[in-house]
């Protein structure tokens, strides 16, 4: 699967047709779109997702640890049950991102975030 950013080029290719569980550690994914996308399970762990477009995307189960989320938008995501462990969402906005109690939030870094997450 090919990942563009919001412009429509190409970021990077992910092997597999679908995102459910990729493998997206340490990727430069900045601006990427991935409105209304599954990415259950995927690993994003220090992956910087600076400006990203993650509104409608499924992130159930997915780790964003230690990842760079910075002015992403993050509006309706389901983070139920995401590690978001020192996770850096300075700027993004979050209006109605889904989160529950296995959501992981520890040390997750808000400073300037717009909106407020929904407890599902």
């Amino acid at each position: 699967m090919v990942i563009n950013d919001l412009e429509g080029n190409v970021i990077c290719e992910v092997a597999g047709e679908f995102l459910i569980g990729a493998d997206l550690r340490r990727r430069k994914l900045w601006r990427a779109d991935f409105r209304a996308q599954n990415l259950s399970g995927a690993n994003l762990d220090h992956a910087d997702c600076s400006g990203a477009d993650f509104t409608d995307a499924n992130l159930s189960g997915a780790n964003l640890s230690n990842s760079t989320l910075k002015k992403t938008i993050l509006v309706r995501a389901d983070l139920r049950a995401a590690d978001l462990e020192r996770a850096d969402l300075e700027g993004a906005d979050i209006e109605g991102a889904k989160i529950n109690g296995e959501t992981r939030t520890f040390k997750l870094r808000t400073n300037g975030a717009k909106g407020g997450w929904v407890w599902c």
